[in-house]
Protein backbone atom coordinates (compact mmCIF):
# COMPACT_ATOMS: atom_id res chain seq x y z
CA UNK A 1 0.00 0.00 0.00
CA UNK A 2 0.78 3.08 -0.79
CA UNK A 3 -0.09 5.94 1.78
CA UNK A 4 -0.94 9.23 0.24
CA UNK A 5 -1.26 12.29 2.38
CA UNK A 6 -4.83 13.45 2.47
CA UNK A 7 -5.76 15.79 5.08
CA UNK A 8 -4.16 17.82 7.33
CA UNK A 9 -6.63 18.38 10.08
CA UNK A 10 -5.67 22.01 11.56
CA UNK A 11 -8.21 21.85 14.43
CA UNK A 12 -9.39 25.19 16.13
CA UNK A 13 -11.95 25.49 18.23
CA UNK A 14 -14.38 27.88 17.39
CA UNK A 15 -17.43 28.17 19.98
CA UNK A 16 -16.33 26.58 22.63
CA UNK A 17 -19.43 26.02 25.24
CA UNK A 18 -21.04 24.05 27.68
CA UNK A 19 -22.34 20.98 26.70
CA UNK A 20 -24.26 19.95 28.99
CA UNK A 21 -23.58 16.11 30.59
CA UNK A 22 -21.12 15.66 28.08
CA UNK A 23 -18.88 18.64 28.75
CA UNK A 24 -17.96 21.46 26.48
CA UNK A 25 -18.51 21.23 23.16
CA UNK A 26 -16.18 22.42 19.63
CA UNK A 27 -16.19 23.12 16.51
CA UNK A 28 -13.21 22.20 14.68
CA UNK A 29 -12.02 23.18 10.90
CA UNK A 30 -10.03 20.78 8.90
CA UNK A 31 -7.89 21.57 5.89
CA UNK A 32 -7.56 18.94 2.51
CA UNK A 33 -4.84 18.83 0.67
CA UNK A 34 -3.58 16.36 -1.73
CA UNK A 35 -6.12 14.61 -2.98
CA UNK A 36 -6.16 11.76 -5.46
CA UNK A 37 -7.92 12.36 -8.51
CA UNK A 38 -10.66 9.20 -7.71
CA UNK A 39 -11.94 11.39 -4.41
CA UNK A 40 -15.51 12.69 -4.56
CA UNK A 41 -16.86 12.57 -0.99
CA UNK A 42 -15.03 12.44 2.13
CA UNK A 43 -16.70 10.60 5.25
CA UNK A 44 -14.83 12.33 8.47
CA UNK A 45 -15.34 10.91 11.79
CA UNK A 46 -14.69 12.17 14.95
CA UNK A 47 -15.32 9.66 18.35
CA UNK A 48 -14.98 11.04 21.85
CA UNK A 49 -16.74 10.50 25.12
CA UNK A 50 -19.84 9.44 24.66
CA UNK A 51 -20.59 11.19 21.29
CA UNK A 52 -19.11 9.30 17.60
CA UNK A 53 -20.02 12.27 14.97
CA UNK A 54 -19.76 11.20 11.32
CA UNK A 55 -19.57 14.31 8.79
CA UNK A 56 -19.60 13.92 4.90
CA UNK A 57 -18.38 16.48 2.27
CA UNK A 58 -18.14 16.77 -1.82
CA UNK A 59 -14.56 17.17 -2.50
CA UNK A 60 -13.23 18.36 -6.34
CA UNK A 61 -9.68 17.07 -6.41
CA UNK A 62 -7.16 19.87 -6.31
CA UNK A 63 -9.21 22.51 -4.94
CA UNK A 64 -7.70 23.14 -1.30
CA UNK A 65 -11.01 22.89 1.22
CA UNK A 66 -11.73 23.84 4.23
CA UNK A 67 -14.26 21.76 6.65
CA UNK A 68 -16.40 22.16 9.49
CA UNK A 69 -17.31 20.01 12.45
CA UNK A 70 -19.36 21.36 14.66
CA UNK A 71 -20.94 19.84 17.73
CA UNK A 72 -17.39 17.79 18.91
CA UNK A 73 -16.55 17.16 22.19
CA UNK A 74 -13.50 18.54 24.09
CA UNK A 75 -10.61 16.19 24.96
CA UNK A 76 -9.75 13.26 23.57
CA UNK A 77 -11.22 13.06 20.42
CA UNK A 78 -10.66 9.84 17.70
CA UNK A 79 -10.51 11.39 13.82
CA UNK A 80 -10.52 8.79 10.97
CA UNK A 81 -11.84 9.18 7.53
CA UNK A 82 -13.01 7.61 4.67
CA UNK A 83 -12.79 8.75 0.73
CA UNK A 84 -15.20 7.33 -1.90
CA UNK A 85 -15.12 8.07 -5.75
CA UNK A 86 -19.49 8.45 -5.70
CA UNK A 87 -20.67 11.60 -4.99
CA UNK A 88 -21.64 11.85 -1.22
CA UNK A 89 -25.69 11.72 -2.01
CA UNK A 90 -24.99 8.35 -3.96
CA UNK A 91 -23.21 6.51 -1.09
CA UNK A 92 -25.10 3.66 0.29
CA UNK A 93 -24.03 1.36 3.32
CA UNK A 94 -22.38 -0.85 0.20
CA UNK A 95 -20.69 1.44 -1.09
CA UNK A 96 -16.86 0.29 -1.36
CA UNK A 97 -14.55 3.02 0.38
CA UNK A 98 -11.78 4.20 -2.19
CA UNK A 99 -9.39 5.57 0.57
CA UNK A 100 -9.14 5.21 4.55
CA UNK A 101 -7.19 6.87 7.24
CA UNK A 102 -5.66 5.25 10.41
CA UNK A 103 -7.71 6.00 13.03
CA UNK A 104 -5.70 9.27 14.91
CA UNK A 105 -6.26 10.18 18.86
CA UNK A 106 -5.93 13.76 20.08
CA UNK A 107 -6.89 16.61 22.59
CA UNK A 108 -9.48 19.04 21.49
CA UNK A 109 -8.53 21.46 23.55
CA UNK A 110 -11.17 23.64 25.11
CA UNK A 111 -9.70 26.96 23.40
CA UNK A 112 -6.85 26.80 21.43
CA UNK A 113 -5.96 24.95 18.17
CA UNK A 114 -3.99 21.25 17.08
CA UNK A 115 -2.58 19.88 14.33
CA UNK A 116 -3.16 16.66 13.12
CA UNK A 117 -2.24 14.89 9.61
CA UNK A 118 -4.17 11.93 8.20
CA UNK A 119 -2.50 9.29 5.67
CA UNK A 120 -5.13 7.55 3.45
CA UNK A 121 -4.44 4.40 2.52
CA UNK A 122 -5.69 2.37 -0.59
Amino acid sequence: MNPVLLAVLFATVLTPGCGGPEGDLATVEVSLAKAPADVACVQLTASGGTRALSFRFGYTAGTPTVLSLAGLPAGEVVFSADCFADDCSQLAPSTQRSWFAVPVSAQVPAGGSILLTLTFYR
